[in-house]
Protein backbone atom coordinates (compact mmCIF):
# COMPACT_ATOMS: atom_id res chain seq x y z
CA UNK A 1 0.00 0.00 0.00
CA UNK A 2 0.89 3.77 -0.76
CA UNK A 3 1.43 4.18 3.37
CA UNK A 4 4.15 1.68 3.12
CA UNK A 5 6.03 3.06 0.25
CA UNK A 6 9.59 3.20 1.81
CA UNK A 7 9.32 -0.85 1.63
CA UNK A 8 9.21 -0.59 -1.99
CA UNK A 9 11.81 -1.73 -4.26
CA UNK A 10 14.30 1.51 -4.47
CA UNK A 11 11.85 3.43 -6.78
CA UNK A 12 8.72 2.59 -8.43
CA UNK A 13 7.77 4.24 -11.79
CA UNK A 14 4.85 6.57 -10.83
CA UNK A 15 2.01 7.84 -13.73
CA UNK A 16 2.45 12.12 -13.30
CA UNK A 17 -0.53 13.31 -13.42
CA UNK A 18 -1.28 17.54 -13.67
CA UNK A 19 -4.54 19.20 -13.27
CA UNK A 20 -4.37 21.78 -15.25
CA UNK A 21 -6.84 24.02 -17.60
CA UNK A 22 -10.83 23.50 -16.39
CA UNK A 23 -11.42 21.90 -13.41
CA UNK A 24 -12.75 18.50 -15.61
CA UNK A 25 -9.77 18.21 -17.50
CA UNK A 26 -6.02 17.08 -17.12
CA UNK A 27 -3.22 16.98 -18.85
CA UNK A 28 -1.11 13.60 -18.44
CA UNK A 29 2.76 13.51 -18.31
CA UNK A 30 2.88 9.44 -19.45
CA UNK A 31 6.87 7.91 -18.50
CA UNK A 32 5.66 4.59 -20.28
CA UNK A 33 6.17 5.23 -23.74
CA UNK A 34 6.23 8.65 -26.06
CA UNK A 35 3.64 7.14 -28.28
CA UNK A 36 0.38 6.66 -25.92
CA UNK A 37 -1.76 9.29 -26.30
CA UNK A 38 -2.95 12.20 -24.27
CA UNK A 39 -5.84 11.42 -21.53
CA UNK A 40 -8.44 14.76 -21.40
CA UNK A 41 -10.25 13.51 -18.64
CA UNK A 42 -9.37 11.95 -15.31
CA UNK A 43 -11.64 8.76 -15.23
CA UNK A 44 -10.33 7.84 -18.96
CA UNK A 45 -6.66 7.47 -17.77
CA UNK A 46 -8.02 5.70 -14.22
CA UNK A 47 -10.51 3.58 -17.04
CA UNK A 48 -7.31 3.13 -19.59
CA UNK A 49 -5.09 1.02 -16.64
CA UNK A 50 -7.80 -0.30 -13.86
CA UNK A 51 -8.48 -3.91 -15.30
CA UNK A 52 -5.20 -4.76 -16.72
CA UNK A 53 -3.17 -2.68 -14.40
CA UNK A 54 -4.12 -2.34 -10.80
CA UNK A 55 -0.75 -2.49 -9.40
CA UNK A 56 0.12 0.95 -11.03
CA UNK A 57 1.23 3.76 -8.65
CA UNK A 58 0.02 7.14 -9.23
CA UNK A 59 0.71 10.95 -8.67
CA UNK A 60 -2.38 12.93 -8.92
CA UNK A 61 -1.09 17.03 -8.42
CA UNK A 62 -3.98 19.64 -7.99
CA UNK A 63 -2.39 22.53 -10.13
CA UNK A 64 -4.92 24.96 -9.13
CA UNK A 65 -5.92 26.60 -5.64
CA UNK A 66 -9.57 28.15 -4.22
CA UNK A 67 -12.82 26.77 -5.49
CA UNK A 68 -11.42 25.13 -8.64
CA UNK A 69 -8.59 22.96 -6.87
CA UNK A 70 -11.61 22.40 -4.08
CA UNK A 71 -13.65 21.39 -7.25
CA UNK A 72 -10.51 18.88 -8.44
CA UNK A 73 -10.20 17.33 -5.03
CA UNK A 74 -14.39 16.38 -5.17
CA UNK A 75 -14.06 14.75 -8.26
CA UNK A 76 -10.86 12.87 -8.19
CA UNK A 77 -12.57 11.47 -4.31
CA UNK A 78 -15.64 10.87 -6.55
CA UNK A 79 -13.55 8.66 -8.80
CA UNK A 80 -11.97 7.03 -6.07
CA UNK A 81 -14.12 5.98 -3.76
CA UNK A 82 -17.22 5.16 -5.81
CA UNK A 83 -15.63 4.40 -9.39
CA UNK A 84 -12.25 2.82 -8.92
CA UNK A 85 -11.98 2.23 -5.38
CA UNK A 86 -9.02 -0.51 -5.90
CA UNK A 87 -6.99 2.60 -6.59
CA UNK A 88 -7.51 4.60 -3.67
CA UNK A 89 -4.54 3.38 -1.82
CA UNK A 90 -2.18 3.70 -4.72
CA UNK A 91 -3.21 7.46 -6.24
CA UNK A 92 -1.13 10.35 -3.72
CA UNK A 93 -2.62 13.58 -4.19
CA UNK A 94 -0.52 16.13 -4.41
CA UNK A 95 -0.44 20.28 -4.53
CA UNK A 96 1.34 23.04 -3.68
CA UNK A 97 -1.41 25.01 -2.45
CA UNK A 98 -1.92 24.74 1.41
CA UNK A 99 -6.13 25.47 1.17
CA UNK A 100 -6.17 22.83 -1.14
CA UNK A 101 -4.63 20.44 1.35
CA UNK A 102 -6.03 21.72 4.02
CA UNK A 103 -9.43 21.31 2.28
CA UNK A 104 -7.94 17.40 1.74
CA UNK A 105 -8.04 16.72 4.87
CA UNK A 106 -11.01 18.28 6.25
CA UNK A 107 -13.41 16.75 3.77
CA UNK A 108 -11.57 13.45 2.98
CA UNK A 109 -9.78 12.30 6.37
CA UNK A 110 -12.27 9.33 7.27
CA UNK A 111 -12.17 7.78 4.82
CA UNK A 112 -9.35 9.45 3.67
CA UNK A 113 -7.51 9.83 0.13
CA UNK A 114 -3.47 9.90 0.28
CA UNK A 115 -1.73 12.82 -0.30
CA UNK A 116 1.13 14.48 -0.64
CA UNK A 117 2.73 17.35 1.95
CA UNK A 118 1.56 21.24 0.66
CA UNK A 119 4.43 23.67 0.65
CA UNK A 120 3.94 24.60 4.07
CA UNK A 121 3.45 21.38 5.25
CA UNK A 122 7.09 20.15 3.66
CA UNK A 123 9.01 23.29 4.81
CA UNK A 124 7.52 22.69 8.00
CA UNK A 125 8.57 19.13 7.91
CA UNK A 126 12.44 19.95 7.14
CA UNK A 127 12.32 23.22 9.56
CA UNK A 128 11.84 20.87 12.17
CA UNK A 129 13.77 18.04 11.40
CA UNK A 130 16.76 21.00 10.41
CA UNK A 131 16.19 22.14 14.65
CA UNK A 132 15.86 18.00 15.64
CA UNK A 133 12.35 19.03 16.97
CA UNK A 134 9.72 16.22 16.22
CA UNK A 135 6.36 17.82 15.29
CA UNK A 136 5.19 15.10 12.71
CA UNK A 137 4.65 12.29 14.25
CA UNK A 138 0.82 11.85 13.23
CA UNK A 139 1.40 13.81 10.06
CA UNK A 140 -1.60 14.20 7.67
CA UNK A 141 0.53 13.76 4.50
CA UNK A 142 2.07 10.28 3.07
CA UNK A 143 4.71 11.90 1.43
CA UNK A 144 7.38 14.74 0.61
CA UNK A 145 7.51 16.01 -3.11
CA UNK A 146 10.83 18.33 -2.34
CA UNK A 147 13.58 19.69 -4.63
CA UNK A 148 17.18 18.74 -4.21
CA UNK A 149 17.51 22.05 -2.55
CA UNK A 150 15.79 25.14 -1.97
CA UNK A 151 17.08 28.59 -2.25
CA UNK A 152 15.84 30.92 0.47
CA UNK A 153 17.44 34.46 -0.18
CA UNK A 154 20.32 33.51 -1.40
CA UNK A 155 20.91 30.87 1.03
CA UNK A 156 21.19 27.03 -0.54
CA UNK A 157 19.31 24.82 2.09
CA UNK A 158 20.39 21.02 0.61
CA UNK A 159 17.62 18.59 0.71
CA UNK A 160 19.28 15.87 -0.60
CA UNK A 161 20.27 14.64 2.83
CA UNK A 162 19.70 10.65 4.15
CA UNK A 163 18.95 12.27 7.13
CA UNK A 164 15.67 13.43 6.23
CA UNK A 165 15.01 10.18 4.38
CA UNK A 166 15.17 8.33 7.49
CA UNK A 167 13.59 10.74 9.34
CA UNK A 168 10.71 10.46 7.10
CA UNK A 169 10.47 6.74 6.79
CA UNK A 170 10.58 6.50 10.53
CA UNK A 171 7.42 8.27 10.33
CA UNK A 172 5.92 6.32 7.38
CA UNK A 173 6.66 9.64 5.28
CA UNK A 174 7.67 8.11 1.77
CA UNK A 175 10.05 11.02 -0.40
CA UNK A 176 9.93 12.02 -4.01
CA UNK A 177 12.37 14.88 -5.46
CA UNK A 178 11.54 16.77 -8.31
CA UNK A 179 12.47 17.92 -11.08
CA UNK A 180 15.58 15.62 -11.97
CA UNK A 181 16.69 15.33 -14.82
CA UNK A 182 20.61 14.71 -14.62
CA UNK A 183 21.68 10.56 -14.34
CA UNK A 184 24.57 11.60 -11.28
CA UNK A 185 21.26 13.31 -9.54
CA UNK A 186 19.40 10.55 -10.42
CA UNK A 187 22.02 7.77 -8.83
CA UNK A 188 22.56 10.18 -6.11
CA UNK A 189 19.31 9.73 -4.60
CA UNK A 190 18.59 6.20 -5.49
CA UNK A 191 21.74 6.09 -3.53
CA UNK A 192 20.27 7.75 -0.20
CA UNK A 193 17.47 5.60 -0.54
CA UNK A 194 14.36 8.50 -1.42
CA UNK A 195 11.24 6.62 -2.63
CA UNK A 196 10.34 8.52 -6.27
CA UNK A 197 12.08 10.91 -8.82
CA UNK A 198 10.00 13.04 -11.00
CA UNK A 199 11.61 13.79 -14.43
CA UNK A 200 11.43 15.04 -17.41
CA UNK A 201 13.42 12.41 -18.85
CA UNK A 202 11.68 9.13 -17.72
CA UNK A 203 14.03 6.91 -20.37
CA UNK A 204 16.91 7.99 -18.80
CA UNK A 205 15.47 6.88 -15.69
CA UNK A 206 14.47 3.44 -16.71
CA UNK A 207 17.82 3.16 -18.00
CA UNK A 208 19.62 4.23 -14.42
CA UNK A 209 16.79 1.87 -12.97
CA UNK A 210 17.64 -0.95 -15.08
CA UNK A 211 21.24 -0.49 -14.35
CA UNK A 212 20.40 -2.06 -10.65
CA UNK A 213 19.13 -4.69 -11.12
Amino acid sequence: AIKNLNKLTIIRFIVFVFLLKMMYESVIANPFAANIPFFELMEELFKAFYETHKDLLFIVEIKNDGERGFQAADILADLLFNKYPDYKERVVIGTFHDDVQQYLKDNYSNPRLLTGASTGGAAGFVITQMLGVNLFNNPSFVCLQIPMAYDIKGVNIKLDKKTYIKRAHRRNIAVQYWTINEEEDMRHLIDLGCDAIKTDDPELLKTVLDSYK
